[in-house]
Parts: structure tokens; C-alpha cells; sequence
């Protein structure tokens, strides 16, 4: 009779941890994202993108970000540096870059 009383918490419980487990999928666009978090500093982001992503043809690699960070230092607008380097390119920069560097 006790353990039909404590039923729902022990499923409670369960599925809870199931849903803990659920592998991360890594494709292009994820790694692309880590990437981009990886360059800014984030040591999570940096170690999944080491360990995962090797497999894929990163755009937004850490060459291309300092390349746009170098171009934002230098006065260009957000514009500019999506028609250069691409529309994801903001992902590279952390606020504290945008507040510093972007005169838009």
C-alpha cells in the first residue's frame, strides 16, 4: 500500500532523469553556434565544439570572427559587417564588444 502512495513520485522521479539524458544532436548550424561561443570565450561551448564538431566545415571559425571583431574596432556598422562576413556574424561578439565598438 506504501509504495502505490508514493507511485507518482517515484514516476515523478523517473522522468525526470530520462529527461536529463537525452543525447545532444550536433549538426552544422549547432556547431556553427558553438563555434562562435567558443571564440568568445565560453569554456562549455569551447570544450562541446572540440570534442563534437570536427567533422564539419565551420563558416563562422575563429579566423573570421577576429577578422569581423578587427573590422568593428575599425568603425564599421553592423550593416557592413553582415554583408561582409555574413548574418550570423553578431553571434561572435559579446555585449560588452557591441556596447564598446558599434557606432550604429
Amino acid at each position: 500500500m506504501k509504495i502505490i502512495n508514493k507511485l507518482p513520485l517515484y514516476l515523478t522521479i523517473l522522468l525526470l532523469i530520462l529527461s536529463c539524458t537525452e543525447e545532444k544532436v550536433y549538426n552544422q548550424e549547432v556547431c556553427e553556434d558553438l563555434s562562435m561561443n567558443s571564440y568568445r570565450g565560453l569554456p562549455k561551448p569551447s570544450k562541446e565544439f572540440r570534442d563534437n564538431c570536427k567533422k564539419f566545415k565551420i563558416e563562422y571559425h575563429q579566423k573570421k570572427c577576429q577578422s569581423a571583431l578587427e573590422s568593428m574596432m575599425l568603425g564599421m556598422n553592423t550593416d557592413k559587417l553582415k554583408k561582409k562576413f555574413g548574418d550570423k556574424i553578431m553571434g561572435c561578439f559579446n555585449q560588452k564588444d557591441r556596447e564598446r565598438f558599434l557606432k550604429d
